[in-house]
């Protein structure tokens, strides 16, 4: 085994692969990170783009965080950075615009369905008796569970919006489903919905600075070697290792074990001969995109004057049917400016009836411009600066019906497999990690990075 280059092969550098890492690092294992990507982090990056939005830091993903996510509040205590977390009270708060004209909701209150007044008696109704059993069931009986959606398996029989009139669906289920992951909310599984009413409750949280200094902290004593993609995987059953192929030199590295903490395409390609059940996982899972930009304004711009809005919903209801064909929505993001700078910065997403992928950059930007500036005329002539078009082709996997199950399922035969590889002391051990494994948030990346980690660990 002195040729061996580590006991493990970590492939991926996103939140649930540096876990997976670190973890494994702190328990005494030898650990390389391949990533292709020249950054730590994978979807959650802060960057700053002084000649497009200067004075500010954008981010594009795992932003927010709840009490609810006790991984992520302990990882944020460990590294120091518990000084950093900032409450952002209004972030719940939304208005969603309805027939051309916004209308508030509390996202954060159980009561929301009642007080909005986007909704009938019977729309609120539908809501209350869909997520009365869910409610009913209590969060896991281990906190340990809390992130993934395994441990809301019975409700995978059905999507998000059985039971839900049109207009719930449409106009309620659509904020946090369509706006933040991209998604239409009957396109995903009902234990999605279980889950988000289990973890989204307090405040909302941010860490000062963004979240990507969370990753880079993980990762600080870490073997992690950017801009190499893998390549290939070869299972060598004799001598109990993998041979893992990367980078532009085409290096082979060996390991005792590999983590496949990546995007559930690329694991499928890299692990060809996974078992049954994990291929029809991998294959099952479908991804979201999302296209956006930033604006900055020059004086502070209020969404809502005499309430704290967070942000604001453009249902995908709403583009199909009224006057707006590309913007989703907005949120403002004035915490990420820097101490002394004046204005707000605006986060401005493409709707998911946009079709944005097929229209051009500097158009898509425009368009998102002119009708934001149509729906609050008061910027027009406020905005100095915005950024270019970001794109995420492949944003956060969506867990449709039935997903879950097929993900139970996987989770079982990856402990059942690594087990028997340990009692074997057969090595030559594949995993997996990532947000597929878990839930697409980042208390859902950090167990899924976890719980591979803990199955190699034994494993070996």
């Amino acid at each position: 085994m002195s040729s061996v280059d580590a006991d493990v092969v970590v492939v991926g550098a996103g939140i649930s692969g540096i876990a997976s890492a670190k973890w494994l690092h702190d328990h005494g294992r030898k650990v390389i990170v391949l990533e292709q990507n020249a950054w730590t982090g994978g979807r959650i990056r802060t960057e700053r783009r002084p000649g497009e939005v200067a004075g500010a830091y954008l981010q594009h993903g795992g932003i927010f965080h709840t009490d609810q996510y006790p991984r992520l509040c302990a990882l944020i205590e460990e590294l120091g950075l518990g000084a950093r977390v900032q409450k952002q009270p209004s972030a719940f708060n939304a208005n969603v615009l309805q027939r051309g004209q916004w209308r508030h909701v509390d996202y954060g209150s159980l009561l929301a369905p009642i007080r909005f007044s986007a909704l009938g008696w019977l729309d609120s109704l539908s809501l209350l008796r869909a997520a009365a059993p869910i409610l009913a069931t209590g969060p896991p009986h281990r906190k340990d569970d809390f992130g993934t959606l395994t441990s809301m398996q019975q409700f995978d029989e059905h999507e998000c919006t059985r039971g839900l009139t049109s207009t719930a669906a449409d106009y309620f289920a659509a904020g946090p489903h369509e706006f933040l992951w991209g998604v239409r909310s009957n396109k995903i599984s009902k234990a999605m919905l279980a889950l988000q009413l289990q973890i989204f409750k307090g405040d909302l949280k941010e860490l000062q600075g963004g979240t990507q200094a969370l990753v880079e902290l993980m990762a600080k004593r870490l073997d992690v070697r950017h801009e190499t993609q893998v390549h290939s995987l070869s299972l060598d059953e004799e001598r109990g290792t993998v041979a893992v192929t990367a980078g532009s030199d085409e290096q082979v590295l060996h390991a005792r074990a590999v983590v496949l903490a990546c995007q559930a395409p690329v694991a499928a390609r890299l692990w060809p001969q996974a078992p049954s059940i994990i291929k029809q996982h991998l294959e099952g899972i479908t991804y979201s995109r999302i296209d956006y930009i930033y604006v900055r304004t020059s004086t502070k711009f209020y969404i809502s004057e005499g309430q704290e809005i967070g942000m604001e919903v453009v249902p995908a209801a709403e583009v199909e049917q009224g006057p707006f064909r590309t913007i989703g929505g907005m949120y403002c993001c004035d915490s990420w400016i820097d101490a002394g700078q004046e204005g707000s910065l605006l986060l401005v997403t493409t709707s998911n009836a946009a079709d944005a992928a097929t229209i051009d950059d500097d158009a898509l930007a425009m368009r998102l411009q002119e009708e934001l500036e149509h729906l609050h005329p008061q910027l027009k002539g406020n905005i100095v600066s915005r950024s270019s078009i970001i794109r995420h082709d492949d944003y956060t996997p969506t867990f449709s019906q039935g997903t879950v199950g097929r993900l139970s399922r996987a989770q079982l035969e990856l402990e059942s497999l690594t087990r028997d590889r340990g009692q074997q002391c057969q090595g030559a051990i594949v995993d997996l990690a990532g947000d597929h494994m878990a839930a697409p948030w980042m208390e859902g990346a950090l167990y899924a990075g976890h719980k591979a980690a803990q199955r190699v660990h034994s494993a070996l």
